[in-house]
């Protein structure tokens, strides 16, 4: 029984239960934003190395455009993370591989003097051919014309676009 001295002190409080179930509301809305977070970082991740090779593979285009070339596979190139041209040997800061392969085009243009420059992107450098070891790969035209080989690719060479 509620006294007249007691009636105009009491307080509101959450109950055990109320609180119980707002700790499992907040506890699932946080596991939902935690999982949200792992699909955002692999999708960044993901970009991040389509974007990358992507850029390798148009810095290898345009290293062979106008250049003497014949058929058949080239000494392999090593990039580091940042896409920069380490040269013909891996090292401890190669991250890509970059194997190309060139062969005349079909029969159709033959005479134009193109090649088709099959490029294949493998990271990181030293997993080629391995399960864990990720790839790109494509093809596109080459018309070599004139100008210094392949092998004088310029080590110290930094694509057009910087990551």
């Amino acid at each position: 029984m509620i006294t007249q001295a007691h009636a105009g002190t009491r307080r509101g409080a959450f109950s055990l239960v109320e609180v119980v179930i707002a700790l499992g509301v907040v506890s699932f809305a946080l596991i939902a934003i935690l999982g949200m977070i792992l699909v955002g970082m692999t999708s960044l991740k993901d970009s991040v190395a389509d974007t990358s090779t992507s850029l390798l593979a148009l810095n290898v285009r345009e290293a062979l455009v106008g250049k003497p070339c014949v058929a058949g596979p080239l000494d392999p190139l090593y990039y580091d993370a940042g896409a920069r041209l380490q040269g013909g040997t891996a090292d401890s800061d190669s991250f890509y591989r970059v194997d190309v392969t060139l062969a005349p085009p079909n029969p159709a243009i033959a005479g134009s003097g193109m090649m088709v420059a099959s490029v294949v992107i493998t990271w990181p450098a030293g997993a080629a051919g391995e399960a864990g070891a990720q790839r790109f790969q494509t093809s596109f035209y080459v018309t070599p014309l004139t100008g210094p080989g392949w092998q004088a690719l310029d080590t110290n060479s930094i694509p057009k676009i910087g990551l």
